[in-house]
């Protein structure tokens, strides 16, 4: 099993895209990549690595870091033709904290944020936005 690791600097994350008020999170749309290496690569391919605006592909709310991977499971999920809501109740003890990532490229690259602990229900709304294939991601907790 061939064993890969990405080193990647992610740029142009403002405090406007990513705020965090009263139990909010917004994402960034997009994020700026300027350097990502490939290592382990196998004889015979060459690394394609992506230099530039990567997208918003998703976001999902974990049981501590996720780099733990202890992605919670939603308490409920609702799409319309313009709105994906997820809703997460939050009950019991979360040692780790509880953390929100947003998922660019189709979860290849995250931003995270921990999110106060005294959250117990948070709800994230995805809609598309202009330009065509943009995201929009709001994370609400109470």
């Amino acid at each position: 099993m061939l064993k890969h690791i990405i080193i990647l600097c992610v740029f142009g994350i403002t405090a406007t895209h990513f705020a965090h008020a009263g139990g909010q999170v917004e994402c960034p749309p997009t994020l700026q990549v300027q350097a990502m290496s490939l290592v382990d690569v196998p004889v015979g391919f060459t690394p394609v690595e992506p230099v530039g605006l990567v997208r918003l592909s998703g976001g999902n709310l974990y049981d501590g870091p996720p780099q733990q991977e202890a992605a919670l499971k939603p308490f409920s999920q609702q799409t319309t033709k313009q709105t994906r809501s997820v809703t997460w109740k939050l009950q019991g003890e979360y040692p780790d904290g509880k953390w929100f990532s947003c998922d660019y490229a189709q979860g290849t690259l995250r931003i995270a944020r921990r999110l106060e602990d005294a959250s117990t229900e948070c709800q994230m709304l995805a809609k598309p936005i202009a330009p065509a294939g943009q995201l929009s991601i709001v994370l609400l907790c109470k």
